[in-house]
């Protein structure tokens, strides 16, 4: 049987991999996640659909790269904690901070905190026109 440290490393080391098979195994066929949005609550039951969920946060098919990810607990509960670079013609920075019940067949509940898309901004070339 997993432990809750053990789910939270898989989690982890899946996102890195962007291997959403593997977020997937994580969760419990009967997961709740629960999250706040900038803009609005989502709510998704199961992990179809919560795996379907997650990979729209994640950009889609734009994919992204994973600038830190890690995992813990609090007590018994397991805390998950990434930022992601969303790739693309326009990039941005997003951040989920997590907190999930395991149980034996994976997480079973999780309520997740989403900073949103954030813009990266673009660097400027001073002076390319001119040989400056």
């Amino acid at each position: 049987m997993l432990t809750t440290h053990d789910v939270g490393e898989r989690w982890a080391a899946a996102l890195r991999a962007a291997d959403f098979a593997g977020l997937g195994r994580c969760l419990a066929p009967d997961v709740r996640i629960r999250a706040v949005l900038p803009s609005r609550f989502a709510n998704a039951t199961g992990r179809d659909e919560a795996v379907a969920l997650l990979r729209q946060w994640l950009g889609g098919d734009r994919g992204f790269a994973v600038l830190a990810a890690s995992s813990g607990l609090v007590g018994d509960v397991l805390r998950i904690d990434y930022r992601v670079r969303i790739s693309g013609p326009e990039p941005c920075l997003m951040e989920q901070h997590g907190y999930g019940r395991v149980g034996a067949d994976g997480i079973a509940d999780l309520r997740l905190v989403c900073s949103g898309w954030i813009p990266v901004p673009t660097p400027t070339l001073r002076g390319a026109a001119g040989g400056q």
